[in-house]
């Protein structure tokens, strides 16, 4: 095999040198099995070219199975230590069982440089909209959902009856950055204008309800608005009815907080009203008075 190599390389008009189980390529005396030294210049030269012209396979292929060894090893001194290229493939290709798939370091320079698009997809690299990639305190990055929020306004004209506790269904949604928010489509259900947490985090939300009694110069009456998240309530807030203009009486109640969420989790508003009696009160459907919104502060 070695004086085929030899013979072939002499017809090319290459000078070989062996040594033992090694083989040298414009090099004296080698240090690895395989070691080509080329001086050649000029754009597409290269001192080994692997080439596929078939559908399937690769020009090049390194394996390694050792732990601490490389299947490819590039360097370079002040130039590229790897390069792929392809007309619509993939140009470098690493792939790894459970170590490194592809490995790059640079002591004053770039490890890894980027000209073109980038994409992150697998493992824990699946992006999201508007994703932010972060990582641990060992530098293991991951996607985060970066754009988690709605607001949504105005609810169903309603009359609600005293201490009976209702869901409150939102009509209009300005916004929901990734369609976490289920809004009131026609009928109420236990799904609608509920809130579902896409990650692991501190989430905060806020919700503010008017009722009122037109007609009346003073009428005192209570309204209470909770937050609920899988069926517990986990905030509570209360006013008491103020006289407006004389003409009507209303009771604005608001309530806002951070709360911490798993993934999953699910939020919705419950309110109430008490008049000391069986008299129904009616909730302002206007969306400049009933709201309920939500973002996430930070994903865990």
């Amino acid at each position: 095999m070695k004086r085929k190599a030899f013979l072939f390389a002499m017809a090319a008009g290459i000078a070989t040198v062996s040594f033992g189980q090694k083989v040298g390529i414009g090099v004296t005396i080698p240090t690895n099995t395989l070691e080509v030294l080329s001086s050649v210049n000029g754009s597409g030269t290269a001192a080994i070219l692997g080439r596929n012209g078939g559908t399937v396979g690769s020009g090049i292929v390194g394996t390694s199975q050792l732990s601490g060894t490389y299947g490819v090893t590039g360097y370079s001194s002040n130039g590229f230590g790897v390069g792929g290229y392809t007309d619509n493939n993939i140009g470098v290709f690493g792939s790894t069982i459970s170590g490194i798939g592809l490995f790059a370091s640079s002591s004053t320079g770039y490890a890894l440089q980027i000209s073109g698009n980038l994409r992150f997809s697998g493992g824990n690299m699946n992006a999201s909209d508007g994703g932010v990639l972060t990582s641990d305190a060992d530098g293991d990055a991951t996607w985060k959902p970066g754009r988690v929020g709605f607001l949504a306004t105005g609810t169903l004209t309603t009359t609600m009856p005293s201490a009976v506790p209702r869901k409150i269904d939102f009509v209009d949604e300005s916004y929901d950055a990734q369609d976490d928010f289920a809004i009131y489509s026609g009928t109420p259900t236990s799904n609608s204008s509920v809130f579902t947490a896409p990650v692991n985090g501190v989430y905060h939300f806020s919700s503010a309800l008017q009722f009122t009694k037109a007609g009346v110069q003073s009428y005192f009456y209570s309204a209470q608005i909770q937050l609920v998240k899988n069926n517990f309530v986990i905030a509570s807030s209360d006013a008491t009815s103020m006289n407006y203009d004389g003409l009507t009486s209303f009771a604005y109640v608001k309530i806002s907080g951070d709360f911490r969420l798993q993934a999953n989790d699910r939020v919705w508003v419950v309110a109430t009203q008490y008049n000391g009696g069986n008299t129904a009160e009616a909730l302002n459907p206007d969306g400049r008075y009933s709201r309920f919104s939500g973002r996430l502060v930070k994903s865990d």
